[in-house]
């Protein structure tokens, strides 16, 4: 597993990236026109996007997400975690860490291509296709 080094090593490299994201996302994204002002229900959470940026590329040495997060976060690495939120929120938290996240896989961790690259051609089946007259869906 990744020791406390590790962990702030991470987190470290996920919150310096979401500063300048954050800064060039308000600068370069578009907001769309809104008719009426929308309400708020929620109130901010307690945990940063950062962090749940460094939970999910941590959570990849593992298997389960869930048992991840409920396990070894809330229970063994809360001292590095302290405002933890429910697993449900969590999961609501993580539509919004995508974008920064895929963001700096591809920018800073994917390294340099040394020429050689592997495909896998391997097919596969998302749905089950079905025959509607002469059109497949």
């Amino acid at each position: 597993m990744f020791t406390e080094s590790k962990i702030t090593e991470i987190f470290f490299i996920c919150d310096e990236f979401h500063k300048i994201f954050e800064q060039e996302a308000r600068l370069r994204m578009v907001e769309p026109p809104q008719t009426k002002p929308k309400r708020r229900y929620h109130r901010a959470s307690t945990m940063t996007i950062p962090e749940v940026m460094t939970i999910l590329l941590m959570f990849h040495d593992s298997g389960h997400l869930k048992h991840f997060y409920l396990n070894e976060i809330r229970q063994n690495r809360a001292d590095m975690f302290p405002r933890c939120v429910s697993y449900s929120r969590f999961v609501e938290l993580q539509r919004e860490a995508m974008l920064p996240l895929g963001m700096l896989l591809k920018t800073r961790l994917l390294g340099k291509c040394t020429g050689i690259s592997f495909a896998d051609s391997t097919p596969l089946r998302g749905c089950r296709t079905q025959r509607i007259g002469q059109h497949r869906f």
